[in-house]
C-alpha cells in the first residue's frame, strides 16, 4: 500500500509538471546573405501597428533564434529591413508549440510544424498566382493587341482572381480557429463577399478581435 501511495504521488507530480511546462514556439533562422550580418531581425505581431508588439534579435554568423510563448491562434511576421540593393522577403509564421527552421532570402521559407508547413504551402500557391497575374498584366501593357484580345485577357485575369479568392476562402474554412484563418481573413477581407465575412465572424465570435486589434479596428472602426 505504501509503495502504491508513493507511485501515485510521483504520477501526480509528473502530471502537474507536464501541465505547468511552458509551451514554446522556437524559430531557428538563417540569413545566407552576408550583407545582413549584425543586422536586426524583427518578429512582428500581425497587429503590431496597433499593439506595438515587436521582438528583435541580431544576426550572428548568419543565424538567429527566437523563443516565445506559443499561441497557435495568432500570426506573426519575420522581417529584416532591406539593405539596398539587397531585399529579404517577409515571412508569415504561426507561433504554435514546436520548432521551425527558417531561411530569410529573396524568397523566404519556413517549415517544421503542421500550421507553418500549411502556410508555406499556401504561400507557394500565392506566388504561382502572382506570377500568372503579373504575366497577364504585362502582356496587356506591352503586346500589340486588339481590343477583343485585351478584353479576353482581362476576363481571364478576373476569372483567375475569383478562383484564387475561392482558394483563400477554402483555406480559411479549414483553419477558422488558428492564425492561418485569422491572417488570411484580415489580408483579403475587402475581397470577400458579405455572406462569407458574416459566416466567419459568426463562427469565430470575438476570437479574431481578441487576437488582432488591427483587424478589430478595420471591422469595428468606432
Amino acid at each position: 500500500m505504501y509503495k502504491l501511495k508513493i507511485t501515485i504521488r510521483i504520477i501526480i507530480i509528473m502530471l502537474v509538471f507536464a501541465c505547468n511546462r511552458e509551451k514554446l514556439f522556437v524559430i531557428k533562422g538563417k540569413v545566407h546573405n552576408a550583407a545582413f550580418e549584425g543586422e536586426k531581425v524583427y518578429l512582428v505581431s500581425s497587429d503590431a501597428p496597433v499593439t506595438k508588439n515587436v521582438d528583435s534579435i541580431e544576426v550572428k554568423d548568419g543565424r538567429f533564434q527566437f523563443e516565445i510563448h506559443s499561441d497557435s491562434q495568432t500570426a506573426k511576421i519575420i522581417r529584416i529591413p532591406p539593405k539596398y540593393p539587397d531585399i529579404v522577403q517577409d515571412l508569415v509564421v504561426i507561433p504554435e508549440e514546436g520548432t521551425i527552421e527558417v531561411e530569410l532570402a529573396q524568397r523566404s521559407k519556413g517549415k517544421g510544424t503542421p500550421l507553418n508547413n500549411c502556410i508555406q504551402a499556401w504561400k507557394q500557391k500565392k506566388e504561382m498566382y502572382d506570377s500568372i497575374q503579373w504575366s497577364l498584366y504585362r502582356q496587356i501593357k506591352t503586346a500589340c493587341l486588339s481590343d477583343s484580345e485585351k478584353d479576353s485577357i482581362e476576363s481571364y485575369i478576373n476569372e483567375t482572381k475569383d478562383l484564387f479568392i475561392d482558394e483563400v476562402m477554402c483555406t480559411i474554412d479549414s483553419n477558422l480557429h488558428n492564425g492561418i484563418g485569422l491572417f488570411l481573413f484580415k489580408i483579403y477581407f475587402h475581397s470577400f463577399p458579405a455572406e462569407f465575412k458574416n459566416k466567419v465572424l459568426s463562427e469565430t465570435g470575438d476570437l479574431y478581435f481578441k487576437k488582432d486589434k488591427q483587424l478589430e479596428k478595420i471591422i469595428r472602426p468606432n
